[in-house]
């Protein structure tokens, strides 16, 4: 987000939901992180706040948060997947500004 010239801030899990209203972000980004949803001591936010009216991106570890909240299901999947994955890009847009259209990425999943 910072390469965008996006301002941001980094804060701890158990962060409030009143103490992210008072900062009027306009949007949270859950992201990831070795935990899965399954493990007893994972950590998990207030839900309270995917319910402030503003976007909420999930990134590995935080979408299966999300999911979860939600009242989605999360599943274990027959295989892991980890490793160098090829990208195309078929859309434009700033956050993709001058990658260029093809290029490998490290993903996990």
């Amino acid at each position: 987000m910072r390469e965008c010239q996006i301002y941001s801030e980094i804060h701890p899990f158990d962060i409030s939901v009143e103490k992210v209203k008072s900062l009027s972000p306009k949007g949270i980004i859950f992201s990831g992180g070795p935990a899965s949803v399954f493990e007893k001591q994972a950590p998990h936010c207030d839900p309270g706040l995917l319910n402030m009216g503003i976007p909420v991106l999930g990134i590995c570890y935080g979408m299966q948060l999300v999911a979860q909240l939600m009242g989605g299901e999360v599943t274990h999947s027959k295989r892991r997947e980890y490793g160098k994955a090829k990208l195309t890009l078929d859309r434009g847009g700033e956050l993709f500004k001058g990658m260029g259209n093809k290029g490998s990425q490290w993903w996990s999943g």
